[in-house]
């Protein structure tokens, strides 16, 4: 499993790397190594089983990039790291769309230290010719997240509008 199952003060989940890990792969530069309870509560409790995923661009997704890649094996914990970033970004979009109630539970707080963990990512991905397939995503996925972010209050409220 790769989750501690204590929270912190902020409901967050610890993934269970070592700090001596992340030192190996990212530096003094650390991303944080947890998921928040709204991801928590997407990967047990929505699950794969209702989810239906249509891929529809004409270039790899990001997902795929990153399954037939060697990340999981060679930089396990780049890897933990890249899954949770992607983990929270489809929790988000998810419940975002799905069910605002369970989308109260995102802060920007939260949002801006996913953004700060792309960030870290895309910088560690730029050492590595190999890996720079996925910076282009990570960087509209980052911009998509700022939007979000800036918008979260009006997000969270449920006001609805309509451009005709």
């Amino acid at each position: 499993m790769l989750l501690n199952l204590e929270t912190t003060l902020n409901s967050d989940l610890t993934l269970n790397i070592d700090t001596d890990s992340l030192k190996s792969e990212f530096g003094s530069n650390l991303p944080v190594a947890s998921i928040s309870k709204l991801t928590y509560d997407f990967l047990n409790n929505v699950g794969t089983e209702d989810l239906t995923v249509t891929y529809t661009s004409q270039k790899d997704s990001l997902v795929s990039n990153l399954s037939s890649s060697d990340l999981a094996t060679t930089h396990t914990v780049v890897y933990l790291v890249m899954a949770s970033v992607l983990a929270e970004s489809i929790a988000i979009y998810y419940f975002m769309e799905n069910d605002k109630a369970e989308f109260n539970n995102i802060t920007s707080n939260k949002i801006k230290q996913i953004r700060t963990n792309i960030n870290i990512l895309c910088d560690w991905f730029g050492n590595y010719n190999k890996y720079w397939v996925f910076i282009e995503d990570l960087r509209t996925m980052n911009i998509s997240l700022g939007y979000i972010q800036n918008q979260i209050s009006f997000l969270v409220n449920n006001i609805n509008f309509r451009l005709n």
